[in-house]
């Protein structure tokens, strides 16, 4: 039987992880807003959202 891998996450829109809260390259899931972070090995948390397409001319970054 396969494993089911659980990330951290919330449903309370506009919530973001704290550095603190994250360990190194652990992906912490936003369901509210549909976004996704990460922990950089530089402690930077980084910010996945949805719709953004390389070249395509969208105004919001694929991570902040």
């Amino acid at each position: 039987m396969p494993n089911t891998i659980l990330h951290k996450r919330s449903s309370t829109a506009a919530a973001v992880p704290t550095a603190a809260q994250v360990t190194l390259g652990e992906l912490v899931l936003n369901v509210a807003d549909g976004k996704i972070y990460l922990k950089r090995a530089d402690g930077v948390i980084v910010t996945f959202e949805p719709g953004y397409v390389p070249g395509q001319g969208n105004s919001a970054p694929m991570w902040k």
